[in-house]
């Protein structure tokens, strides 16, 4: 009786009887039940979704401009294949630039040095691999990189052991390689979104002629790497950005994922969330007409955005808090100090800046600017200049929110660090961060300038003036490898007027080169290498621990050692390798370069950065306990062929 008094109640209540229904589909057939629910998800990832309701495109434009809109939406910008328009050909220039360069970087980053940071960094990682394998609590050591623990580079090294890759620096400076080149594709299609495809081949040339930019690309994973998240959730933003008053999921997952992979290089990347959320209110306050303010439609449309971004930065933070080694961390970084707090934790070096050795912990802002100004091409700077003459035109070519995302992305990591007194420690953090942007503002200012003027013939003559001046810039970097981060600087009259003045080569890049070379000479010309029986040949280098590493294979017959250059005389050594940037400044022309013949120098701009000595006399080995002195290998050679006479 119960039973049939329930079946009339759920027969006769509409509510219950789709509710009965509901319930028994997902009894019976429950694949069924998650498979659609999956499906429904998945479409709503893949396809636009209006979070606003129509409304809103009522308050923000008319039906025409709304068509328009939507038909905009559907242009083949980067597939259509035309030369009608006189931008096609700078299409077609930078499609075959970034094809070259995806060749081109990663065979460039081959060769290039290690240095003590990348060292250092490959050492930590292997050590938490193996501290993490073996089920250890991981050491102090590792609890101190606070904020800007290098994951990248325990991931590449991860890569690296799993994959039984014997050298983890090729490795390393291969995906560092990528991510320049990344960035360039990115900071290309970036200008193309907001300008067009000459402004786009031009921010493509000029990041590609910057050799500081190139050589912390090959040889800094985790700054390059950081540089790349920062730039691309840059460009999320501004798409959410030209998108709304729709709003698309998957913006929000790349919004969301890219800060969360920012975040997890670098602390700096909390600035993206502030981005978001500032100018995601901007954009719709300056797109919406003011007096439809004190509408319901105006402030319940604002509310859903707000709960949208507070809502993504919330997910950026939990996402940031499960990660697998947020343990190393210390979480207390909010939006405000997350530059400041990026830095602090930049491990102490001391280098030579303006004549001085100086350590990295006294330099703050103005050393960053400075580092900045030497160390950029000169047509970059011109174009800088050039944009802040024209920045009216080049406004009203581009939304103004998007240029005001630009201009603040560029300058307020540089503001959050003025009057902080916050140490920058190397600078290549924010230096990476800020120069990519800083480069698209120098393409922006030629595009505007070429924009104005518009004239056929006037504009090849710009052209062809800033290729002329990007020419030295562009042999620099293609005719030094692997020496491309060595210092350069159009106005300071090459390498040898700075020469005891600021460091060299910074990042190292010429060790590798002057082992390898090293290295092949003995194993061609220096007989003890193929004798067993005499003792091990001893290198004394000045440069870093990584030396050693280049000769790893070849441990049997050779000895590499750490000694200072002034110390030499009081060593036993049979080749000496030497760099410029080991050596004090007051006696680089002194007892270094020029008063020693060394058997190789490796040069750049006619100036050593690096020397190969040999000892003029072989030193003493012992045989069967008797100590016996040779003599040197070519008197050697001379006394055999003498006798074979």
């Amino acid at each position: 009786m119960v039973a049939v008094f329930l079946w009339q109640k759920i027969s006769q209540s509409h509510f219950l009887r789709t509710f009965a229904a509901h319930f028994i589909r997902r009894i019976v057939n429950p694949s069924k039940y998650i498979k659609d629910h999956i499906n429904q998800l998945i479409f709503k990832i893949r396809y636009t979704s209006p979070v606003y309701e129509q409304d809103v495109l009522a308050i923000r434009m008319s039906e025409e401009k709304i068509k328009g809109k939507r038909l905009k939406e559907f242009r083949k910008d980067f597939f259509s294949f035309t030369i009608k328009g006189k931008d096609d050909i700078y299409k077609y220039l930078f499609y075959i630039l970034t094809l070259v360069l995806l060749v081109a970087l990663p065979v460039m980053s081959l060769d290039v040095g290690v240095s003590d940071k990348e060292f250092c960094q490959q050492q930590l990682s292997e050590q938490l691999y193996e501290q993490l394998a073996s089920g250890e609590t991981p050491s102090d050591i590792f609890m101190n990189q606070n904020e800007n623990f290098p994951s990248m580079d325990f991931l590449c090294y991860c890569i690296g052991k799993w994959l039984h890759i014997g050298n983890p620096y090729q490795l390393r400076h291969f995906i560092g390689a990528l991510f320049a080149w990344g960035i360039i594709l990115l900071a290309g299609g970036f200008l193309m979104k907001i300008l067009n495809w000459r402004a786009a081949f031009f921010g493509s040339i000029l990041l590609f002629i910057s050799p500081r930019f190139l050589s912390q690309s090959f040889g800094n994973i985790t700054d390059i790497s950081f540089a790349f998240f920062y730039l691309l959730g840059t460009y999320e933003i501004f798409l959410f950005l030209s998108e709304l008053p729709i709003v698309k999921w998957r913006r929000l997952i790349m919004i969301a994922v890219t800060t969360f992979l920012a975040v997890s290089v670098h602390t700096a990347g909390f600035v993206l969330l502030h981005y978001f959320f500032i100018f995601a209110i901007l954009a719709y306050i300056l797109s919406n007409p003011v007096r439809k303010i004190i509408t319901s439609e105006y402030g319940i449309n604002l509310a859903k955005l707000v709960g949208i971004v507070v809502g993504t930065i919330v997910v950026v933070y939990i996402a940031d808090f499960l990660s697998p080694l947020h343990f190393l961390k210390i979480s207390n970084v909010g939006l405000s100090n997350s530059v400041v707090k990026s830095t602090a934790a930049l491990p102490t070096s001391q280098f030579l800046w303006e004549g001085t050795m100086t350590s990295s912990d006294t330099l703050g802002l103005s050393f960053l600017i400075k580092k900045m100004q030497i160390t950029i091409p000169l047509v970059i700077i011109i174009g800088f200049f050039v944009h802040l003459f024209f920045i009216r035109t080049i406004v009203k070519e581009t939304r103004i929110i998007g240029a005001l995302l630009l201009y603040c992305a560029a300058l307020y990591p540089l503001w959050s660090l003025y009057g902080t007194g916050s140490s920058v420690g190397d600078g290549w953090c924010i230096y990476l961060m800020v120069y990519p942007l800083l480069v698209m503002a120098a393409a922006a200012g030629f595009n505007g300038f070429i924009s104005r003027v518009d004239d056929r013939y006037t504009n090849s003559v710009i052209v062809g003036g800033i290729f002329l001046l990007s020419f030295l810039p562009l042999r620099h970097v293609l005719f030094n490898q692997p020496c491309t981060g060595v210092y350069y600087n159009e106005l300071a009259g090459g390498l040898h007027n700075v020469f005891g003045k600021y460091v060299i080569d910074e990042n190292e890049s010429v060790n590798r080169r002057a082992c390898r070379w090293l290295l092949t000479h003995i194993q061609k010309n220096d007989e003890r290498y193929a004798d067993d029986t005499l003792p091990r040949i001893e290198i004394a280098t000045d440069g870093g621990e990584v030396c050693p590493f280049f000769f790893r294979k070849d441990t049997n017959r050779i000895h590499v050692f750490h000694t200072e250059f002034s110390n030499r005389d009081s060593v036993r050594w049979d080749y000496f390798i030497s760099f410029i940037d080991r050596i004090p400044p007051q006696k680089l022309r002194t007892e270094w370069g020029d008063s020693i013949q060394p058997i190789k120098s490796l040069m750049v701009d006619n100036k050593p950065i690096a020397i190969i000595i040999k000892a003029e006399v072989d030193t003493s080995f012992v045989v069967n306990d008797t100590l016996v002195t040779t003599e040197p290998i070519e008197t050697q050679n001379k006394v055999k062929k003498t006798s074979l006479r």
